[in-house]
């Protein structure tokens, strides 16, 4: 078997594990709906080639339950990341609240209320102004997009820019 076939072979594994070691990071699930249209067209042509005989169907099954899987995996990650991401938000939610009762003011920082790690983690945020606390975490799913925290209603507002 020669080089060339080979690579033409197990290229679309070599794509679902790149697609997968890439759109795991946080705000890159967009790179993943950028490829699906790419795949449907070359899985027609796939498809229309094993119809007339100049591809094998096995092959084509595999190929495609591959890049089915990634994307299953993909979706799955970043859906735990988001379900992760609220629960640590919504306990920090409510230690500030906790504070704010206590103290009849908000935390100027989130050192104030015993959270070191936090500001190591660049997809949250807090902000003191005017007396008004402001807490949001980015979207794992969506570039530019967060979830910004009303502490008056006490609720998460979804917010893409």
């Amino acid at each position: 078997m020669s080089f060339d076939s080979l690579i033409r072979k197990y290229a679309p594994f070599i794509g679902c594990i790149s697609l997968i070691l890439l759109t795991h990071q946080r705000q890159t699930l967009m790179l993943a709906w950028f490829i699906l249209p790419f795949l449907a067209i070359a899985y027609f042509i796939e498809l229309v080639k094993c119809a007339t005989g100049q591809s094998n169907w096995h092959e084509v099954r595999l190929r495609l339950l591959c890049w089915v899987v990634s994307f299953a995996l993909i979706f799955a990650i970043h859906e735990y990341r988001w379900q992760q991401d609220r629960k640590q938000l919504n306990a920090i939610a409510a230690k500030i609240t906790a504070f704010n009762m206590q103290q009849k003011r908000y935390p100027d920082s989130l050192k104030e209320i015993g959270l070191h790690a936090v500001r190591s983690e660049p997809h949250i945020g807090y902000k003191l102004q005017n007396g008004q606390a402001t807490l949001w975490y980015l979207d794992s799913k969506q570039m530019y997009a967060f979830h910004y925290y009303h502490f008056e209603t006490r609720r998460w507002d979804y917010v893409v820019p």
